[in-house]
C-alpha cells in the first residue's frame, strides 16, 4: 500500500528525522480509514505502544492528526463518583481534513494578495 506522501510532508515536513513518526502515523490512518473510529486502547494494542510508557511516541501522530483535522477525539463519561472514568475514541474525519486545506489556502492566498 502507498505512503500518504502529501499529506505526510503537510503534517511534518520532508525532515528524514520524521521518517519513524511518518511511518507510524501511516499505520494510524491505515487503521482509522478502515475501521473509521477506535477506542484509545484498542489503538495501543495495533500500533503496539503504550501511552503511559511512551506519551510522546503515542501522542505526537494523534496531535498532528487532530492539529490537521483528520481525527476528532470523541469523549463519553461513564460512572458516577469515585468509579468516574472517560471512554476515548478517536474518529477519522477526511471531510473536515478537506475543508481545513481549503480554508488555509484561501486565508493563505488572500493574505497574500492583501500585501501586494
Amino acid at each position: 500500500m502507498p505512503e500518504p506522501k502529501t499529506i505526510l510532508t503537510l503534517l511534518y515536513g520532508n525532515h528524514p528525522r520524521t521518517r519513524g513518526v511518518k511511518e507510524l502515523t501511516t499505520r494510524i490512518l491505515k487503521i482509522l480509514k478502515e475501521r473509521k473510529e477506535i477506542a484509545v486502547g484498542d489503538l495501543e494494542k495495533e500500533i503496539k505502544i503504550d501511552r503511559v510508557k511512551s506519551p510522546t511516541k503515542f501522542y505526537l501522530p494523534i496531535g498532528k492528526l487532530k492539529g490537521w483535522d483528520l481525527i476528532l477525539t470523541d469523549r463519553k463519561q461513564t460512572g458516577t463518583g469515585k468509579g468516574k472514568r472517560w471512554d476515548i475514541k478517536y474518529v477519522y474525519t477526511p471531510q473536515m481534513f478537506i475543508k481545513h486545506l481549503q480554508n488555509r489556502l484561501v486565508t493563505a492566498c488572500e493574505t497574500e494578495l492583501d500585501m501586494l
